[in-house]
This record gives structure tokens, sequence and C-alpha cells, in this order.
């Protein structure tokens, strides 16, 4: 799993420098703030990507790039079904981080307006073809307005906050995902070395990907030989 492989490669780089012991609330604390940190990375580099393209700046090797970092994004795309209230308002989801797309029942796509003044001079062209809405903290307003209305909201959600479950035997803390609170890491799989990275950084130890690439090869590889000598 995940956050068992992202542990032993933490573990090793540690134990090679000789930092002691890492102990699973100190692992899954700063495994999930290297999540939160990785999550508003790629929502940076996504929208640092997108403004490139649309002052014609990007190639295609950048819009292959950002198709990766949406790839991995994705990972925490939620879509939630939601009824306005008599104001023509929604509560925003509370595992919502990042909103991607509103859209009514019709399946149109709301207009999301950065600024109540925009908001206002688009009001009078609005119809149910063309509507808006406009932020306010964790309440957005759609215009226009009906009573109830049925929206499809999509959003980036917040990471769940992982558990690295274990049981003691000799004096080793050993990994057991069959806990009821076992929570795996929460990201793409293809995040691996990043967390690791991160994890790292957080212990005080500053490797790179490449590095921890190659160390963890030369681990596995003497993993592998000692159970088959054994």
């Amino acid at each position: 799993m995940l956050i068992d492989r992202i542990y032993k490669k933490v573990k090793t780089f540690i134990n090679t420098d000789v930092r002691g012991n890492v102990t699973p609330v100190e692992f899954n604390l700063f495994l999930h703030d290297a999540i939160q940190e990785r999550q508003n990375e790629l929502i940076g580099l996504i929208n640092q990507h997108q403004n490139r393209a649309n002052r014609g700046m990007s190639g295609s090797g950048l819009e292959s790039l950002a198709e990766n970092y949406r790839e991995k994004l994705q990972h925490y795309l939620s879509l939630e079904f939601i009824t306005t209230n008599t104001n023509g308002q929604i509560t925003i989801p509370s595992q919502a981080v990042y909103i991607d797309l509103i859209e009514n029942n019709n399946g149109v796509a709301f207009e999301q307006c950065s600024s109540y003044s925009d908001f206002r001079t688009q009001k009078p062209n609005a119809t149910s073809d063309l509507p808006l809405s406009i932020r306010f903290g964790n309440t957005i307003e759609t215009y226009p307005k009906a009573s109830t209305q049925n929206v499809n909201i999509s959003f980036v959600r917040k990471p769940i906050i992982p558990n690295w479950t274990y049981e003691v035997i000799s004096g080793n803390e050993l990994f057991n995902p069959s806990h009821t609170n076992f929570r795996d890491a929460d990201a793409h799989p293809s995040e691996e070395d990043t967390l690791v990275v991160k994890v790292l950084k957080r212990f005080g130890i500053n490797l790179k990907e490449n590095e921890i690439t190659a160390i963890a090869s030369q681990t596995e590889q003497i993993n592998t030989q000692q159970e088959l000598t054994t």
C-alpha cells in the first residue's frame, strides 16, 4: 500500500542518516502536512500553466505537463448534488478546497465571477442558459435567483488524514492495515517519491527524488537477497 511504501522509504533514509527512529504519530502528521502542501502546489502549477496558455506562451511540452498535474489533482476531485435555498444560495461543502465547476439542473455551467463588481455588471444579461455565480466566504450566490434549484458542484476536496496502523511484535512496529482506523496515503500513486522527499524534509533531511530512487532500488535488492538466503 502507498502509505507503507512511503513509511519504509522514510525509515530507510532516516536510519541511513542516523537520525533516530520514526514514530507512527510523527509520520502520520508529517505525511498529512506533505500531502496538503503538494495539493496546493498542484493547484498553483495548473493555474500557472493556464495563465501562460491564455497569453499564448505555452507549447506542446508545457501543455502535456499541465495535463500530468491535472491527472494527479483529479485524485481529489469530488461531485455533490445540492439544492439551493430560497435566495438561490449554495453552502459550499465543508470538504471543498477549490471549486472546479458549478452546473444547473440543465447541465449549464455557471460563469464564476471574480468580483462583486463583475457580478453586478453581468446580472442584467444573465439567463438560465447563461447563469452567474459568485462566492462569499463559504456561500455561493447564483443568478438568476430561483426559490430552489438543483445544482451539481465539482470541487477539489481536502485530503483524508492518513493513518499508518501497526502491531508491536518483539518490540518492533509492524504494519497492519486491518485496523478499522487505517487510512492509506490520500494521493495519486505517482506522487510517492515526491511525498517521501517532503516528509524527509520535515525530519530535517534534504534529498532529491533521483537520490531516493537510487537508494530505494539498492535497499530493495538487499532485501530480496536476504529473503532468498533465509
